[in-house]
């Protein structure tokens, strides 16, 4: 890319806006954020960082998530610190607030309820706009700094018209390594709407209830998670609803939600690890997977193919600069940060340098399962109506597990004309289901200066994924 990180170090994390600007923070002033908007021409080569509000709290390894409105969610953190960048006391882990994209402001909601322990917990949204977050700790009122064994397995729901959060059933028993929690674990929204949890066991929600929790299969099967756990493992949504489990151990799994049986597939090459490191959906349908050695520094970048049945183990390419060799040379257990774009492209940043990188796809889009669809726009005032089918796409996009749950399952909607291309600011979107095909309605602002009778040519992007053209000519 042209323009290097501008913060003091590097990006902690990377989130894709449903604008098209991309919003992080550095790593060493938490709290200080800066957004990234590409080019006129769409161009996320060529593109600029401008820095926007501070948030209250800095934080390392916390809850991340879009709201349908278009602000952004975050909350807990691993580490959580103040604006003069002095960590706060354990008890201090349920913080949350709001971004606002138009105005640059951060906006506290209530803290996370029930502990004050959020801190590097898990979130997903559910399909009507709200987010499940699972705290990775519960607390003892008479042990506020969290000096004994902790608690687990307490969600709630969080929703953002009211800012108010709800509690939700706390049933995860059952399982034989004892009872599920959500520390260094994995959420997801799956395509039939349930939400798949993969931590020391196996479990979803569904209908406002989580469902009985199963167990990794025994062996010769190989756990993608740790069953302490050690640390988490990314859940991406595949384009055919399956489910990949990548992992710390150098298993990955795939669940399929229509038999609810999981397997192994490909080992990671070089016996990597891919914990706790963003890995990536495609628009090609392959999974952009980041690998460190275990205990050394180097970083591998791979494609992985899936299976197309439930037998085949699916294969790796190396597509690391050097391949097969290192990427990026990083201190031991530090991990690198991507985020697709909407012009089928992948941000990389380099966590020891101020370097970034746009990694582009080999082949073409993948629509054998389905793309975004636009069926009409209709102006009204200063506002576009769009309805469509499948506009959040197939998959979550990117996760990186209980460390970043930087997922693009929403709409990014381009509008281009006279050779420029202008993301628009969407207000509302009524689901946040990857269901196949499900109709929604996305509300976006006009930008200011859109011409009439001018030939006005719309894209929405899903993760990458794009819908054919739809033109319009304003009167």
């Amino acid at each position: 890319m042209a323009q290097a990180w501008p913060g003091p170090t590097q990006p902690e994390t990377l989130q894709l806006l449903m604008d098209g600007s991309i919003l992080a923070p550095d790593t060493s002033s938490r709290h200080r954020w800066f957004r990234f908007f590409p080019n006129g021409n769409g161009d996320y080569t060529d593109g600029t960082w401008k820095e926007t509000g501070s948030s209250h709290f800095g934080r390392s390894a916390f809850v991340t998530g879009m709201l349908p409105d278009g602000r952004f969610f975050v909350g807990g953190g691993e580490y959580v610190f103040n604006q003069s960048n002095v960590q706060l006391p354990f008890r201090d882990r349920s913080h949350c607030e709001v971004y606002d994209p138009v105005s640059g402001v951060w906006t506290n909601t209530p803290d996370f309820p029930g502990t004050n322990n959020l801190a590097d917990g898990v979130l997903s949204p559910l399909t009507d706009g709200t987010l499940l977050v699972g705290a990775a700790y519960g607390s003892n009122p008479a042990d506020p700094d969290n000096t004994q064994p902790p608690l687990y397995y307490q969600s709630r729901i969080f929703n953002p018209s009211t800012m108010t959060w709800s509690a939700t059933p706390q049933s995860l028993s059952g399982n034989p390594n004892g009872p599920l929690y959500f520390v260094e674990s994995s959420l997801a929204l799956m395509q039939n709407n349930n939400l798949f949890l993969a931590g020391n066991g196996i479990a979803q929600y569904s209908g406002g209830t989580w469902q009985a929790s199963t167990s990794w299969p025994p062996s010769p099967f190989v756990s993608p998670v740790n069953s302490a756990p050690e640390e988490g493992s990314p859940a991406l949504v595949l384009y055919d609803g399956r489910v990949m489990v990548t992992s710390d151990t150098g298993a990955n799994a795939i669940f399929n939600p229509a038999t609810g049986s999981v397997r192994n597939v490909a080992f990671t090459p070089y016996l990597g690890s891919m914990t706790e490191n963003d890995q990536v959906v495609m628009p090609n349908g392959k999974v952009l997977c980041d690998a460190h050695e275990t205990g050394a520094v180097n970083h591998y970048f791979y494609e992985y193919t899936p299976p197309t049945d439930d037998t085949s183990p699916g294969s790796f390419a190396d597509v690391s600069a050097a391949g097969p060799g290192f990427l990026f040379a990083q201190p031991g257990g530090t991990t690198l940060r991507s985020t697709p774009l909407p012009n089928g492209t992948v941000m990389v940043s380099a966590r020891n340098s101020k370097s970034m990188f746009i990694y582009t796809p080999s082949g073409s889009q993948l629509t054998t399962y389905g793309r975004p669809a636009i069926d009409s726009i209709l102006k009204s005032g200063t506002t576009f109506r769009i309805q469509g089918r499948g506009l959040n796409g197939l998959t979550n996009g990117a996760n990186a597990d209980d460390e970043n749950q930087n997922y693009t399952s929403f709409p990014v909607v381009s509008m281009s004309f006279g050779g420029t291309v202008t993301y628009l600011t969407i207000t509302s979107n009524s689901t946040m289901s990857i269901s196949p095909g499900v109709a929604g309605v996305v509300v976006a602002n006009v930008p200011i200066g859109t011409p009439s009778r001018t030939p006005l040519i719309f894209v929405i992007s899903a993760s990458g994924l794009k819908s054919a053209p739809f033109t319009i000519q304003l009167p």
